[in-house]
């Protein structure tokens, strides 16, 4: 208590009464960082400014003197945290998006308290992308060879092919399955390529032909090699077949442009056959009877193959 005193004048006795300010006296942050990254969570203490990859899950914890709720207003929205024990907020959220935020710390006697602003910047993660080409050997028109690239910021958990099967002329049963391409998970940018050549045609002799040449020297290593042939051409087959054959859906049919105009969906038209058919008649015919190209051949190889006898007696094989 106190009273003022001037003179003769003496005032009555007051009371002088402090109201304890709302404090806080410390806080941490826990981010735990999405799975797609392998990144360790982390803690940080009194810092309220981030940067983190989209769906962090980050969580508050405030420890406190003299105060009854804190107001947590992140971006637009705004919610009010009751204590979980004597002294102690908490308050946590996954962010997808960049926003300010700002806490309020309240209590009984407050009219107007200060407030601690941050902001919190996330990183969007973008979708993988995958680029895939297909071109044909120059020399041996059955050739096809696919190659691609995928690229993410965070690496692979796994690179699928999906296809949908269907009998010949019975589109409305569709059975959907998924092919595992092998891929290095933890590089961010890689290349996987495909190569096929199929029986019966001008590719498929030239890879015969080798496997003849190396099967009298290395008959165990050839046969390994056999087999993964066998198996690689059955899976590009396979591939091939439910990605180019088959009625399209109709969710790729277009119209694709401003202009409405649907792009060519159709089998090949008589053009187009008249550009196929003689190159199909010439690698059907070259694999099912070489000879012609073989005998053109036959004069350079036993040439080189006379050329090149010293170094092999050389080498010792």
């Amino acid at each position: 208590p106190f009273r003022i005193v001037t003179g003769d004048f003496k005032s009555d006795e007051y009371e002088l009464k402090v109201f304890p300010k709302p404090t806080i006296l410390n806080f941490d942050v826990q981010v735990v960082f999405p799975a797609y990254i392998n990144k360790p969570g982390e803690k940080y203490e009194n810092q309220g400014d981030f940067v983190v990859p989209e769906g962090s899950v980050i969580t508050w914890n405030f420890y406190t003197k003299d105060v009854t709720e804190i107001r947590f207003r992140f971006d637009k929205e705004l919610v009010t945290l009751a204590k979980e024990n004597r002294n102690t907020f908490s308050r946590s959220m996954k962010v997808a998006g960049s926003a300010s935020y700002s806490i309020t710390p309240l209590n009984a006697n407050t009219y107007l308290a200060d407030s601690l602003q941050y902001r919190i910047n996330v990183i969007n993660d973008g979708f993988p992308s995958v680029f895939v080409t297909q071109s044909v050997d120059s020399a041996l028109a059955t050739n096809l060879f696919f190659k691609g690239t995928v690229k993410d910021d965070y690496g692979f958990t796994k690179l699928t092919f999906n296809y949908a099967v269907s009998a010949r002329g019975d589109t409305a049963s569709l059975a959907y399955q998924t092919e595992l391409i092998p891929i290095e998970k933890s590089v961010n940018n890689q290349i996987f390529y495909y190569a096929i050549g199929l029986p019966g045609m001008s590719g498929f002799i030239s890879e015969v032909l080798v496997f003849l040449g190396a099967f009298k020297s290395y008959p165990v290593l050839t046969i390994i090699s056999g087999l993964s042939i066998i198996l690689g051409a059955a899976y590009m087959l396979w591939a091939l077949q439910k990605i180019f054959f088959g009625v399209l859906p109709e969710k790729w049919k277009g119209p694709w442009d401003p202009t409405r105009v649907k792009y060519k969906t159709d089998d090949v038209n008589g053009l187009e056959m008249v550009a196929l058919i003689p190159l199909a008649i010439i690698v059907i015919f070259l694999g099912v009877y070489p000879n012609p190209i073989l005998n053109l051949m036959t004069g350079s190889v036993n040439h080189f193959i006379e050329l090149m006898r010293p170094f092999v007696y050389i080498g010792g094989l």
